[in-house]
């Protein structure tokens, strides 16, 4: 009879024992559960990963407010331009004395 009594306290110690890991598990953050069950690599790999791309759009951002701020800055130059170019043409057409000096300021 003690070699049963002796094998139902072993198997209740096992049972407390795999019930106390299972509830320490649960309480665990999900990170470290997520390092547990993929190893160290696979995790340090992910984190890696996610670094990354979090890095490059933050860059990607940056680079697109530059690229709107270039194109208004060009936009506002190329009307500056026309406008200074119609002013000159008009100049021009104005101090031309034959009909063939106007036509040379619009070409």
């Amino acid at each position: 009879m003690s070699i049963f009594n002796n094998y139902d306290i072993e198997t209740e110690l096992e049972d407390k024992r795999s019930n106390t890991n299972r509830n320490r598990r649960r309480t665990d953050p999900w990170w470290l559960y997520t390092i547990i069950r993929l190893g160290v690599p696979a995790a340090i790999a992910i984190y890696l990963t996610y670094f990354l791309v979090s890095t490059v759009n933050n860059n990607l951002a940056q680079a697109k407010e530059l690229i709107v701020s270039h194109v208004g800055d060009t936009l506002q130059q190329k009307e500056r331009e026309e406008k200074m170019l119609y002013t000159l043409q008009r100049i021009c057409a104005n101090l031309a004395s034959t009909n063939q000096e106007r036509n040379e300021c619009f070409r």
